[in-house]
This record gives structure tokens, sequence and C-alpha cells, in this order.
């Protein structure tokens, strides 16, 4: 018993001994698991890290990637209207050649038709003032047999003729009236002075030999009126009157104004033609006479019609 307490002894001891390594080894073994084991863990927190970085990036990447195709419609979109903006402006670029060409026509046209009008107005005035000599052929009416006809034609040939003469007669009115305006101005300087007493019947020389006055004045004698004084007498009686007052009643008769030449245009021309220089022949013998401070006599009438 005791031989085999010693055999189990010396077996123990020797595998211990031989189990010693494997102990300390397993001891190393055990630590390193742990340092393994630690390392693991915080290998599964940075895996569990860089898996929601992962999902976060794979999120931010979806957004891209939306974005993006959300951008590449737009630009679809913008190109389509890009090349819609190109073809309305070239149809308008176009349409702006054709109105251009169209315009350049259209004032081409209608220059011609000025002038047209322009010879038509001028062949309307010869066929006016003209009526016999200088008519064009083509507007001479031919006889076509029917009576209604003719006549509207020779009808619508008169309302042609009458128009042509209503504008001639009122350019004649408005040189008329501008001709008239300067005589006008001159007659409202020429303002003769009021007599505002009579004159002293003391000097008998000086009451015969007295100037009339001059034509329009209001104590013009004759045909220009005439004032009634007192008899002048010889003896007592004469130098009595002498010392008595004038007699303030006064009676004239209105004198006959001569016309001025703004009056000799205000009579009918007559059918004697227009002229241009009429001006000059009316007015040249009144500013003869203004510059030699008279008036023209009563009889002279510088018409020349009327001569």
């Amino acid at each position: 018993m005791g031989i085999i307490i010693t055999i189990f002894l010396n077996f123990y001891w020797h595998f211990s001994a031989i189990l010693r390594p494997f102990h300390l080894s397993l001891q190393s073994l055990q630590a390193k698991q742990q340092n393994l084991m630690q390392q693991l863990d915080s290998l599964d927190q940075e895996c569990e890290q860089l898996k929601s970085t992962v999902a976060e990036e794979e999120d931010d990447n979806q957004m891209m990637r939306e974005r993006l195709k959300e951008i590449q419609e737009e630009k679809w979109e913008m190109q389509g209207r890009l090349e819609a903006q190109k073809k309305l402006t070239e149809k308008l670029r176009q349409e702006k050649q054709t109105l251009e060409q169209s315009a350049s026509e259209l004032q081409r046209t209608i220059s011609e038709l000025g002038e047209l009008i322009h010879e038509m107005k001028e062949k309307e005035k010869l066929l006016v003032f003209f009526p016999d000599l200088h008519i064009p052929v083509e507007t001479r009416f031919e006889i076509s047999g029917n009576v209604m006809e003719d006549m509207g034609k020779q009808l619508q040939a008169n309302n042609i003729r009458i128009s042509i003469l209503e504008e001639e007669n009122a350019r004649l009115r408005n040189a008329i009236a501008k001709i008239k305006e300067p005589a006008q101005q001159e007659t409202q300087k020429f303002v003769l002075p009021t007599q505002l007493w009579i004159r002293s019947a003391e000097k008998p020389g000086l009451q015969d030999s007295a100037m009339p006055p001059p034509v329009g004045y209001p104590g013009a004698s004759g045909v220009q009126g005439q004032i009634s004084r007192p008899p002048t007498n010889s003896g007592p009686t004469a130098s009595a009157s002498r010392h008595r007052p004038p007699n303030p009643t006064v009676s004239y008769t209105p004198a006959p104004q001569w016309s001025s030449s703004s009056q000799l245009l205000k009579a009918p021309l007559g059918p004697a033609p227009f002229n241009l220089f009429y001006k000059e022949t009316v007015s040249s013998p009144y500013a003869q006479a203004k510059g030699k401070g008279r008036q023209p006599p009563p009889g002279h009438c510088t018409r020349n019609h009327q001569k």
C-alpha cells in the first residue's frame, strides 16, 4: 500500500513537472485570449461604428444619386427648352426677314403711289385750268351710247373740277388774309389826333387862310364836315362879338373816310386773274403817299383792272 502511494506520488510529481509548462503556457494562452477578446470587443465596436458610418454613407450616396437623377432630368428639360428657344429664335428671325422685305416692298409701293398721286393731281389741275387744251388722252370719256353713263362721268369730272377750284379758292383766301395783315397794322399805327377845342375867331385873316383839316379829321370842311362859327361883322357888333365866347355847339357831318389798302382788298376781284404782284400794286401808292406825309387822293384807284 505504501509502495502504491509512493508510486502515485512519484507519478504525480513527474506528471506535475510535465504539466507545469503546459499550465504556464495555458495561463499565457488565457492571457492572450483575454487580450484577444478585448481586441475583439474593440474591433466589434469599431465594426459597429463602421457599419453605422457605412449606412450613413449609403444613405448619403442614395440621396446623391437621387439628386443627380433630378439634376439630369432638369438638364434634359433645360436642353429641351433650349432647343425649343433656338427653333423659335430661328423662326422669328425668318419672320423678321420676311417682314423687313414686306416693309421695303410696301415703302417702295407707297413711294410709287405718292408719285402717281402727285401726277394725277397735276393732271387734275390741268384738267381744271385748261379743260379744252391739256386734257390727257386717258381722261377723255368716250361716248358709250348710254346717256346716263355719259352724264355720270361728266358729273364726276365736274365734281373733280369743283373740288380743285375750292382748294385754289382757299389758298387765295389765305394769301389775301396775309396781304391784309400788314396794311391793317399800318392803319392802326396811323391814328389822327382828336380836336379838343375850337379855334378862336379873333384873327379873321388867319381864319380865312387857315389850312383845312386833314382828310378824315372831324372838323374838316366841304365833304369832310362843316363847323358852324359865329359871323364876324365890322363895327360895334363886331367888337362885341369878339368879347363873347364862341358858340360851343358844333355841328358836322361825318366825313367819308378814305378807304385804306385793307379796305381795297375787300372789294371783289372780279374776273381778273390772281397775280402774286398784286400786293405791291396795291400798297405802293399808299407807301409813296405816306412817305410824303399825305394820303392818296380819293379819286385814285390802284387796282389795275379798274383803271
